[in-house]
């Protein structure tokens, strides 16, 4: 049996960051992506903003099927940092629409190598912001989860 050469649940979280750093201020977005991690960072330890990490929550279920197939649901978190010296509260949110955007813009593209493609299920779950707490330095963040569900093979996934 060969094996892919990454897994689903990878391949996913590389789509959302590919996703993240297509984002461009124009028409469609507030702001243009400063750059994309693929793990947690601290987020006053940004390069560029906004910035945005990307990472893995719990696994929520894995369902084994017949012992061949195999169905997860993950959560995958996008935090986002923003520095903006007017209004950081109002730019949190601005950010965090262009990212939901971005991401179900592609669900529901269909494209190849699309989350349509890869996932069976993809939500936006929860959110939280510092809720203004670092304003006054110029500075918010935000997280935001996605439940994704992957299905196939067991080594694919």
């Amino acid at each position: 049996m060969s094996y892919p050469a990454e897994t689903k649940s990878i391949r996913v979280r590389n789509r959302f960051i590919e996703l993240l750093n297509r984002i461009v201020k124009g028409e469609e977005f507030f702001s243009t992506t400063g750059v994309v991690y693929d793990r947690w960072k601290n987020w006053k330890q940004r390069d560029d903003y906004p910035a945005y990490s990307v990472f893995f929550g719990p696994t929520k279920e894995w369902q084994e099927m017949a012992g061949m197939m195999a169905m997860e649901t993950l959560i995958l978190i996008v935090k986002g940092a923003i520095r903006n010296e007017e209004d950081a509260p109002a730019q949190v949110r601005r950010c965090l629409r262009d990212v939901r955007k971005a991401v179900m813009d592609d669900m529901i593209s269909g494209g190849a190598g699309s989350l349509q493609e890869l996932c069976k299920h993809l939500t936006i779950g929860s959110a939280a912001t510092d809720n203004g707490d670092y304003a006054s330095e110029g500075y918010g963040y935000f997280d935001q989860e996605f439940e994704v569900t992957i299905y196939g093979a067991i080594e694919e996934l």
